[in-house]
């Protein structure tokens, strides 16, 4: 925990307090620097979900469901005792590594918005090379089969999709400017998905600033947004890997200060604004839907 951390949740309350929230992502690394690594119903590691969640956002944002994804510092601990902590706190959702769900759009007439939420590490085949979790089949046995599934089952969610927006969660980044950089993988098997099924925006973390990033050309957003807790002076202005991101595809950096990003969804458009720890809109941006063309029997 942070005070930067509990800076970004009281803004968070004030906003909500002002125009409730439907839900939060929580886009992994949801305890440094090891996860949880005992039973969830350990001392430890009830210790540490009170800490580094209950304490901060638990009165905060109370009743609002936080989706939850892992990251690559919650895959070096047992990963499975977050998604028990689904069974003793409701507003904890974390039912699997890979899941999706829709919303549907107020006052809209029926529009939804199909939220699908992926393990970036098992994507990229990196938990098993890394020899971390999932924990449950570390025994040594091979199992590329386990990321070969989810990359179908990714598939499979994008193309029989009959929402009217699509957005799409990870951990690590399609495209960034910085400390770790682009993730090949994702940038040769999950870009073209995302073009092609028409999803509006990828949103994920691991680098500790604020990117938006498009490409020109191109319908889909991809919106870093990692500073929601731990920032470190030297990745303020960490623009290492900009030879990676494809030229004038940078729309906006951050890396001052922790911020978070404010989604707003109707039913023909998306808006994007970045909030620091002082309640301060930093940034925003719109878009229309990519999907609105498509008939529903055509997706």
């Amino acid at each position: 925990i942070t005070q930067a951390q509990v800076s970004l949740a009281e803004q968070m309350a004030t906003r909500h307090f002002l125009e409730p929230y439907d839900m939060v992502l929580f886009l992994g690394d949801n305890f440094y620097g090891f996860g949880l690594y005992e039973q969830m119903d350990s001392n430890h590691s009830l210790k540490r979900v009170d800490r580094g969640f209950e304490q901060v956002y638990g009165n905060r944002l109370a009743g609002v469901p936080f989706y939850v994804i892992a990251g690559n510092h919650d895959h070096y601990g047992d990963v499975t005792q977050q998604l028990a902590y689904s069974a003793i706190n409701p507003h904890w959702v974390f039912p699997q590594l890979f899941y999706s769900f829709e919303k549907e759009i107020p006052e809209s007439g029926g529009m939804t918005i199909h939220y699908i939420m992926t393990d970036s590490q098992v994507l990229q085949d990196e938990w098993r090379k890394m020899g971390m979790g999932p924990k449950f089949i570390d025994d040594g046995r091979d199992v590329t089969w386990l990321t070969d599934y989810w990359w179908s089952w990714l598939e499979t969610e994008l193309s029989e999709s009959q929402a009217d927006w699509i957005v799409v969660g990870g951990h690590y980044p399609v495209w960034s400017v910085s400390t770790h950089g682009t993730y090949d993988v994702l940038v040769q098997r999950l870009k073209p998905l995302l073009e092609q099924h028409g999803v509006a925006l990828y949103t994920c973390g691991h680098d500790h600033q604020i990117q938006h990033i498009r490409e020109n050309g191109s319908t889909v957003d991809y919106v870093v947004t990692g500073s929601g807790s731990e920032m470190k002076e030297s990745r303020r202005n960490d623009q290492r890997n900009a030879a990676e991101v494809p030229s004038g595809a940078l729309r906006y950096f951050y890396g001052d200060t922790a911020a978070f990003t404010d989604i707003e969804i109707s039913a023909n458009e998306m808006k994007v604004r970045v909030i620091d720890e002082t309640g301060k809109q930093l940034y925003d941006f719109s878009k229309p839907n990519p999907r609105a063309s498509r008939s529903r029997k055509s997706r």
